[in-house]
């Protein structure tokens, strides 16, 4: 707030919120099977909206929605059906009825895998991140996520984008990858991730300015509770 009026929050919720059983070995590893996992989660991000609610200061709250590859309940991932097999999904339409009556709260649930969303003049476009093929190249993840904006962009033009899955903070023009909660795990080492704490991506936009005024790592000590 320091640089600018903030009277609106975009809280965007990108996916990969349980590790679900995609693979034989998280069967063995998760503490909660991925319907435990989800009514875990769903406790807690009704409490962090609450809390944004109370605490924020800002008179709207909205939420672009795009479901990850891990609440999926195909053992292969799906294109055109990915939102009828993935338990995030249903996640956000329950939210979404929970806060149907607060009118400061407004969810956008999409069925794709694209959520745009116009920002002060700027189209932003939310996804999960695991559509942008990226092979472990000496010239990390930027070359790759420039070819896909460049492709996308050829149909519908957006500013900016932001995206997960890659489990690390990276940044370019007109582009964010933003890091995950869960931190450091063995599937980010065998991705060779670098090892850094679980933070959130805290970005500000002004419409004086062509990119976001800020765009920042905030790091995670706290967990918010229901």
């Amino acid at each position: 707030r320091g640089a600018s009026k903030i009277g609106d929050l975009v809280l965007p919720l990108l996916g990969d919120f349980i590790s679900g059983h995609i693979h034989p070995d998280l069967v063995e590893s998760t503490s909660l099977s991925p319907i435990q996992a989800i009514d875990w989660v769903e406790d807690r991000l009704c409490g962090a909206i609450q809390f944004m609610l109370r605490h924020s200061g800002c008179k709207t709250v909205t939420l672009p929605c795009t479901y990850g590859n891990h609440g999926r309940d195909t053992p292969k991932p799906r294109i055109a059906t990915a939102a009828k097999h993935n338990l995030e999904w249903l996640l956000y339409r329950h939210l979404e009825k929970y806060f149907k009556n607060e009118p400061r709260v407004k969810f956008k649930v999409e069925t794709g895998a694209h959520s745009l969303l116009d920002i002060q003049g700027k189209m932003v476009r939310f996804h999960h991140g695991d559509l942008i093929r990226y092979q472990g190249g000496v010239m990390g993840i930027g070359v790759p996520v420039e070819k896909a904006r460049n492709k996308w962009n050829q149909t519908i033009w957006a500013d900016y984008d932001f995206f997960g899955h890659w489990h690390g903070f990276s940044q370019g023009d007109g582009w964010c990858g933003c890091n995950c909660l869960i931190g450091y795990n063995a599937f980010a080492q065998s991705i060779k991730a670098t090892a850094k704490p679980p933070t959130q991506t805290l970005a500000i936009f002004d419409r004086k300015w062509q990119e976001p005024v800020l765009v920042r790592q905030v790091f995670c000590t706290t967990a918010v509770a229901a």
